[in-house]
C-alpha cells in the first residue's frame, strides 16, 4: 500500500476478516475519496499526447523495472553488496514506459514509522499490473496501434451536473441516451429501456441509473393508479425541466422544444394524481410502442431509426381535392372539415423513420402510428374509413415526404399506416373501415395500411424472476418488425421489413 511518500505491507494470508481500519481511517472512508478523486479526474483536460512515440510491452513474466521516476516497492534494509548496485535509469526519450499504477489517494495521517511488523515488511509485494502512462500519473492512455483506451479506464463524461439534491454527477453517453428516451417517448418504463441493452446498459445497470438520475431532479415519476385487487403499475419516468436544459446542453438540441414537452408531460402527471386518467392509456401505449420500434430496429437488417415523433408533435395539412368527390357530411364531420374548408389536420399519433437494407439496397421507410384503445367510440368503422380517404389524399399530395425533408430525413419511400388496436375484435372493425375506403377509391396500392393488436405486437411479460425476464424482454424486443401484422386483403401475419 503506497500512502503519500511511504509504502506499507500487510500480510493478511492468515487473518479470516478484513481490517476495519488502514492507517487509523476507516476502509470505507479511503474508498469514499478514492471514488470521489476518480470522478474529479475525468473533469481535468487531457494531455497532449503525442502521436509519434510508440510503446514497448515488457513481457508477462517480468515485472516492470523501477525507475526514479516511479515508486518502488519497500524491502528491508539490504546487506552492503558490490552484487546489489542497481542499475541506472536509461536517459529520457519518447518512449512510453511501463509502471505499477500511481499510488492510493492520502487519507489521514500516516502511521508512525516502526508500527509495521518486521515480519509484514520482509514480505514480498506482488507487482501491480503494468498500465501505459504518458504525461503524468493518472491519465488514461493510447496506443498507436489500436487508438483505443485501456479497458481499465472509465467511460468518458458527456457532461457534470449539480442534480436538485445538491450532489455533483458525472453523465454518461447511456444517461444522456435516458434522457433522450425521455424526451422521445414522453413516458419511460424501466421495461422500455431494458428492451435496448446496447444502448441503455444491463438489466441492474439500467435500474441504477434511472434512479440515479431521479435522485437528481432530471427525470420526474409518475405512477398511474390500477384497480383494486390488480397489483400496482409500473413506475413511469418524465423528462423534467432540468433534464430538458441538461439534455439540451449536451446535445444542442432545441431548448424550448424540449421545455414544451416537459410543460406537457407535466400536465399529465399532475391528472395522474388527480385520478383524472384521460387519455392516459392511449398516451402510454403510444410510448411503450415507440420504444418498442426503436429496439426493434436493431433486429432488422442495416436498420436505423432516423426520426421518432410522439402524440400530435408532427401535424400535416392535407388538401381535399384528391377526395372532395368522395366526401359526404358525415365525413366532413369526421375529419373536422367545415363547409368550404379545404384543407385537413393530419395528427398521428407517433411517426418513426426506419432505414433498413432492402435486396442490399439502403431504403428509408416512414411509419404513421394510429393506436385506438377503444374509450368513448362507438363508430370504429366510420373513423377508419375517413381516415383511410384522408390517408390516401396524403399520398397523392405528397406532405409526408415534404414534412419530412424540412426536418432533414429525405429519400424516404411512400409512408405506411400502422393500426394497433386494443382488441382484436377492435382491429376487426377497424380493417372493415379502412376497406370501405379502398372500395370507392380503387387505388393502385392497398398495402397502405396494416393492421395488429396489442396482445400481438406488445404482449404483457409475464415472469418475474430477474434472468427470466430479462430472456422474455429480448425476445419481445423484436416483435415491432416482426409478422404480427395483417393488411386489409389477407390475415395472415406478415413482417414489416425483411
Amino acid at each position: 500500500l503506497s500512502y503519500g511518500e511511504k509504502t506499507r505491507q500487510l500480510a493478511l494470508a492468515k487473518q479470516r476478516e478484513y481490517p476495519v481500519d488502514l492507517f487509523g481511517v476507516p476502509v470505507a472512508e479511503h474508498a469514499r475519496t478514492f471514488q470521489q478523486k476518480v470522478y474529479r479526474s475525468w473533469t481535468l483536460p487531457r494531455a497532449a499526447y503525442d502521436t509519434a512515440v510508440r510503446v514497448e510491452r515488457a513481457p508477462a513474466a517480468a515485472p516492470p523495472t523501477p525507475s526514479p521516476a516511479s515508486p518502488a516497492a519497500p524491502s528491508a534494509t539490504p546487506a552492503p553488496s558490490s552484487a546489489a548496485t542497481p542499475t541506472p535509469s536509461p536517459a529520457p526519450d519518447s518512449t512510453v514506459r511501463e509502471r505499477p499504477v500511481p499510488p492510493m489517494p492520502t487519507v489521514g495521517t500516516p502511521p508512525p514509522e516502526g508500527s509495521v511488523p518486521a515480519q509484514a515488511a520482509q514480505a514480498p509485494v506482488a507487482a501491480a499490473p503494468p498500465v501505459c502512462v504518458a504525461a503524468f500519473a493518472g491519465e488514461t492512455a493510447e496506443t498507436e496501434a489500436s487508438g483505443d483506451v485501456t479497458p481499465s479506464s472509465p467511460p468518458p463524461p458527456i457532461a457534470e451536473v449539480i442534480g436538485t439534491d445538491g450532489k455533483r454527477r458525472v453523465l454518461s453517453s447511456r444517461d444522456v441516451s435516458i434522457l433522450q428516451a425521455a424526451a422521445s417517448w414522453h413516458f419511460v418504463a424501466l421495461d422500455s429501456l431494458r428492451l435496448d441493452p446496447d444502448r441503455f446498459g444491463g438489466y441492474s445497470g439500467v435500474s441504477d441509473r434511472v434512479k440515479a438520475l431521479a435522485d437528481g431532479g432530471l427525470l420526474a415519476k409518475m405512477q398511474p393508479p390500477a384497480p383494486r385487487g390488480t397489483g400496482s403499475n409500473p413506475i413511469y419516468y418524465l423528462l423534467s425541466r432540468s433534464g430538458a436544459q441538461t439534455l439540451a446542453s449536451a446535445t444542442g438540441q432545441d431548448e424550448e422544444a424540449l421545455l414544451r414537452i416537459v410543460e406537457n408531460t407535466a400536465k399529465t402527471r399532475v391528472a395522474v394524481e388527480r385520478h383524472e386518467l384521460g387519455q392516459l392509456q392511449h398516451q402510454l401505449a403510444i410510448a411503450n410502442l415507440l420504444a418498442l420500434a426503436s429496439a426493434g430496429v436493431r433486429h432488422v437488417s442495416g436498420g436505423e431509426l432516423l426520426l421518432s415523433r410522439f402524440d400530435k408533435e408532427l401535424v400535416l395539412d392535407v388538401p381535399t381535392v384528391p377526395i372532395a368527390a368522395h366526401l359526404n357530411a358525415a365525413l366532413r364531420k369526421r375529419l373536422y372539415l367545415d363547409d368550404g374548408q379545404e384543407v385537413m389536420k393530419l395528427r398521428p399519433d407517433g411517426v418513426v423513420v426506419v432505414r433498413s437494407l432492402v435486396n442490399g439496397q439502403p431504403v428509408s421507410q416512414p411509419y404513421l402510428l394510429e393506436v385506438e384503445t377503444g374509450r368513448k367510440e362507438t363508430g370504429f368503422e366510420d373513423l377508419a374509413q375517413a381516415h383511410g380517404l384522408r390517408s390516401y389524399a396524403a399520398r397523392a399530395t405528397r406532405v409526408v415526404p415534404d414534412t419530412l425533408a424540412r426536418l432533414r430525413v429525405s429519400g424516404v419511400r411512400p409512408f405506411r399506416v400502422l393500426y394497433v388496436a386494443s382488441t382484436p375484435t377492435l382491429e376487426e372493425r377497424l380493417v372493415a373501415g379502412v376497406l370501405r375506403s379502398l372500395q370507392v377509391l380503387d387505388p393502385r396500392d392497398r398495402a397502405l395500411y396494416a393492421f395488429t393488436h396489442l396482445a400481438l405486437v406488445h404482449p404483457k411479460v409475464e415472469p418475474t424472476a430477474r434472468a427470466e425476464r430479462a430472456a422474455a424482454l429480448a425476445e419481445k424486443a423484436g416483435r415491432f418488425f416482426g409478422p404480427v401484422w395483417r393488411t386489409v386483403d389477407s390475415a395472415e401475419r406478415v413482417r414489416l421489413l425483411g
